[in-house]
This record gives structure tokens, sequence and C-alpha cells, in this order.
């Protein structure tokens, strides 16, 4: 889940507390900055004796019991939960991709597009990609039926392609591992959608915006042989 900004920040470490007071030395000293500064800094904290970093230790126990307690009251509020609520959304929007599984087949639309992209992009010159694909869905509309047709039939056969790529994919080791990945997504979103019910529940809020999580089965994308309807209908 990504960083709450509304959650009280944790006290820092004896070394960055360090680092603090060298920095712009150690960046004079180097011409460094930023990351490439890192290495020089942890050198000169290793370089460091016990009885000099004390007093860098020495605050870090009591800032961090009160941060726990802070914290801890922050776990209590509507806040927290808005960040945990959209941090699920989120993390659970999409179902994991399946980069091995072969491309499904275009729309006739899109294999008539990238027949004449190039020649369109080269007519209306350094035109931006909305307005050639405007030009080139003015153009597909003018299409007689007969010459539609044509790219109808070479549809059919990437389709056909597609699904005897597509069968022979679900044979493959990769394809197993996919599925497992799309199961573990599955179970994972239900539990985080549960944990969030829970607390929900535990802090007596009513008016949440997260929906319950569909008990049917997560659909695989590589299940679905069927394309993209024509743009142009």
């Amino acid at each position: 889940m990504g960083k709450d900004p509304n959650c009280p920040k944790k006290p820092l470490t004896a070394y960055f507390r360090y680092v603090a007071t060298i920095r712009k030395e150690v960046q004079n000293e180097t011409g460094l900055t930023g990351i490439k500064l890192a290495p020089h800094l942890a050198k000169r904290w290793k370089e460091v004796s016990a009885e000099e970093k004390a007093p860098f230790q020495a605050p870090i126990k009591a800032e961090m019991e009160e941060w726990k307690k802070k914290v801890k009251a922050y776990k209590k509020t509507r806040s927290y939960y808005d960040h945990q609520e959209q941090s699920t959304k989120k993390k659970f929007k999409k179902q994991p991709k399946d980069k091995n599984a072969p491309k499904r087949a275009m729309t006739s639309f899109f294999l008539y597009a990238g027949s004449v992209r190039a020649q369109v992009t080269e007519e209306l010159g350094a035109k931006s990609v909305a307005v050639v694909g405007k030009k080139i869905g003015e153009m597909w509309k003018a299409l007689s039926a007969e010459e539609k047709a044509s790219w109808i039939e070479k549809q059919k056969k990437e389709k056909e392609k597609y699904n005897a790529l597509l069968e022979e994919y679900k044979k493959t080791e990769e394809f197993a591992a996919h599925k497992a990945a799309v199961t573990k997504f599955g179970v994972n979103k239900k539990k985080a959608y549960k944990s969030l019910a829970k607390l929900r529940k535990e802090m007596g809020i009513t008016n949440a915006n997260d929906q319950k999580v569909a008990a049917e089965p997560i659909e695989d994308e590589a299940d679905d042989s069927e394309s993209m309807e024509e743009e142009s209908n």
C-alpha cells in the first residue's frame, strides 16, 4: 500500500539525524548530491565512534514510544479507514496480466487502420494521434459494403489464428502459472475486503464507499477470445 500522508511520521533513525548534520559538508567535499552522496555519508557514519553516536541515538526510544501511541490513536480515525479503503481499491483494481498470452485478434477496423495509418499521417503532416484516428474513422465509414467485407473476412481469419494459438497456449506451464496468480489475486482480494469490512464494523463506519467483492470467480483475460466490437458501429 502507498504511504498514508496523514499517518504520524516515524522518528528519524540515529543515522539520518547524524547525516543531517554533515550533508552540506560532504556535498562540498565531494561535489556530489542525491543518491550519489549516499555511499560517502554511510562511510562517515561507520567511522563514527560509539560515544559520538550516542547523542543521536539517545532520544529515539522515547520518541518511538510517543510515535506508537500516536499511530494507535490514528488507527481509530476516519482518515485511517479512508486510506485503507483507497489503497485496497487501488491494489485490487485489476487482476494480473498474462504477458505470455497470444495477442488478441484486432477488429476489422483496426486491421484497416493499420494498413492506411502511415499514408494518412503523411498526408496530414505532423498531426496528433487523435486527428489521424478521426480521419481514419471517417475513411472507414466511407468504405463500401464490399470493401468492408474484405476486412471483416481478414479479421475472421486472424481470430481463427488467435483461437488456435490460445488453445495451444492453455496447455503450457506459463498459462498454468498465470491461472494460479489470478486465483491467488482473487483470494487476496476477498481477504483484503473482508479485513476492510471488519475494520469498518469496529470503527462504526456506515457510509463507506467500498463495495462487496462478487462471489463469482475472476475471469481470466486469456479465456476471452472475443475481439473488441467494431468502433464504427
